[in-house]
């Protein structure tokens, strides 16, 4: 398969596992007692929900596992346990997939430049963005920017 077709395909998995999640949380918050089955195992523990709802509207913020933790008031070491059995991957892991998709759609619906992407998305410069943009879709944001416009080009 050609590289440009694996980087939309990733895109959209990513952009629709964001929306699925972003769906569950706000279902869950507009309305916890409304009975629709079981609720997904993120969603049961209040302190993880949380945290994915402060990632997902604060990704900016130069969050750790610490930091997190104290947001949602727990230890690191029970945040980490408990964020990982609800979502099946670490807080950090799960923070930088949410920040590289982020970066993805700024990449591919605006003109936006690198520098302002990686503020935007909690990086500190647009090279760490950039090494962790490269390390999760196998190409650089500008590769990845122009293989987006090729494939909407008439």
């Amino acid at each position: 398969m050609h590289p440009a077709p694996q980087l939309r395909l990733k895109a959209v998995v990513t952009r629709l596992t964001d929306a699925l999640l972003a769906q569950a949380v706000r279902h869950c918050l507009l309305d916890p007692d409304r009975p629709h089955g079981p609720l997904p195992q993120s969603l049961r523990d209040p302190q993880v929900a949380r945290a994915l709802r402060l990632i997902r509207e604060q990704p900016e913020q130069p969050w750790t596992v610490s930091r997190l933790a104290a947001a949602v008031s727990l230890s690191r070491s029970a945040f980490a346990s408990r964020f990982r059995e609800a979502t099946g991957e670490a807080p950090i892991r799960h923070l930088t997939r949410y920040r590289v998709g982020r970066a993805a759609h700024y990449l591919r619906s605006s003109e936006v430049g690198l520098r302002e992407i990686a503020r935007l998305t909690g990086y500190e410069s647009e090279v760490s963005m950039s090494k962790a943009f490269r390390r999760h879709f196998g190409s650089s944001p500008g590769a990845y920017r122009h293989a987006g416009s090729e494939a909407t080009a008439p």
